[in-house]
């Protein structure tokens, strides 16, 4: 029996034929219906609201291609008479992405018409599905998010500023020699400060930025991980100047052993394969940016593609007394500098994150002291160096000074200085 990803090839071979004839738009209709009918039932078996998302999508354009062929066959009744109706079911709401043309795009290449088509040239680039289902990756770059508004980490936003946002500006002079390294590994403890200074890149860029996770990559159909990998450069060279971020990396990319599921193996093989094809294309603008709390569990070979690794350390005094005044900048509080400079002593070992989980509890501690009646009154005591005393025996560090020796031992190891 074919497979989901074959039936869909041969489909689109059919839609796309050349020779344009009635024979195979009809033929390209059933081998929709076919496959239309399987990820339906597919549905029903599926708990991963990430997973039914994806195969709505999949659907969805899936749809609008049989559409496509329907109208070429009987214009009249097609538009009367939606396909999806063919398919509808109660548990599903099925609505065609924006993304996906709604006119058909079939070309006849008159020069060729005695020649069969390739399955590579097709009429349009989104006709692949799985392209549509990258595209939907793509990160909305309008949030207004500054290099100010994160705190410290002034060494990797000088990296990223000379890979990314420079060489977007002035790319006529990052060429040759000064061309951008494209591979970037942002490593360091949980809660730094690595997936937001992606976050300010997507904004401050003007790139494409595709925020990519584990669950983006995978699939239940056999084969079709590998294939959404090759989808993603293909769809991001496109688009190019782009960013390919990942998060926690580790998850998809993580050392090669005996033991280890063929289909994983085969996706982090595809996953190599696609960033050295990147790198040997020097006109091209992609670049890929990493993040990983275990950077020891990256494959020696993932590594390698990584020129640049980047150390995101616990902050600092400066930063932890930015972190926490900006967080009382929200609230009404009576700390003084020195109460202030006496929190920034007791919380050496905690991370961005810890500090602004510690600031909430300590935010929580008045309103807590205050009555129904208080409340309805919106009458809240200021925040007090007590109630920061109280939140520092509640909200403790989420990193071990262990784990501290080893990123170090690391960093001096790998890390770029």
């Amino acid at each position: 029996m074919a497979s989901v990803n074959d039936l869909i090839d041969q489909a689109l071979q059919f839609k796309c034929n050349p020779k344009s004839a009635q024979y195979e738009y009809n033929k390209a209709l059933n081998t929709f219906y076919e496959v239309i009918q399987i990820l339906f039932e597919s549905l029903k078996q599926i708990n991963e609201q990430n997973e039914i998302q994806k195969t709505k999508t999949l659907i969805s354009h899936l749809l609008n291609q049989a559409e496509q062929c329907k109208s070429q066959l009987n214009p009249i009744k097609s538009s009367s008479d939606p396909i999806s109706q063919i398919f509808h079911h109660p548990i599903i709401d099925i609505q065609i992405p924006q993304y996906i043309s709604s006119s058909p795009q079939v070309k006849i290449n008159k020069q060729t018409q005695n020649e069969p088509i390739e399955k590579s040239k097709k009429s349009n680039p989104s006709d692949d599905p799985l392209e549509a289902m990258i595209e939907t990756e793509i990160l909305d770059t309008s949030q207004s998010m500054k290099w100010e508004d994160i705190s410290g980490l002034a060494n990797a936003k000088a990296m990223l500023h000379e890979a990314v946002i420079l060489p977007s500006q002035y790319p006529n002079i990052f060429t040759g020699i000064r061309a951008p390294p494209k591979g970037i590994l942002l490593f360091g403890p949980p809660g730094t400060g690595k997936t937001l200074l992606a976050k300010a890149l997507a904004s401050q860029s003007s790139a494409c930025f595709f925020s990519i996770s584990a669950s983006s990559l995978t699939s239940k159909f056999y084969g079709e991980a590998e294939k959404l990998v090759r989808a993603l450069f293909t769809v991001a060279k496109r688009k190019q100047p782009s960013v390919v971020f990942i998060d926690e990396v580790d998850s998809i990319l993580s050392s090669r052993g005996q033991g280890e599921h063929e289909a994983s193996r085969r996706v982090k093989t595809e996953f190599l394969v696609q960033m050295d094809g990147v790198r040997g294309a020097g006109d091209d603008r992609v670049i890929l940016i990493a993040a990983t709390n275990r950077p020891q569990e990256l494959d020696e070979a993932v590594i390698r593609r990584f020129p640049k690794r980047v150390y995101i350390d616990l902050p600092n005094e400066d930063t932890r007394e930015d972190l926490i005044k900006h967080q009382l900048s929200k609230v009404s509080n009576n700390l003084s500098e020195s109460n202030i400079k006496t929190i920034v002593q007791q919380t050496r070992l905690y991370s961005g994150s810890d500090l602004a989980a510690l600031c909430k509890e300590a935010a929580m501690e008045p309103l807590r002291k205050a009555t129904n009646e208080d409340l309805k009154k919106g009458i809240i005591q200021e925040m007090s160096f007590e109630s920061f005393r109280i939140a520092l025996n509640v909200i403790r560090p989420s990193v071990s000074p262990s784990s501290l020796e080893f990123y170090t031992e690391w960093n001096s190891q790998f890390g770029s200085k």
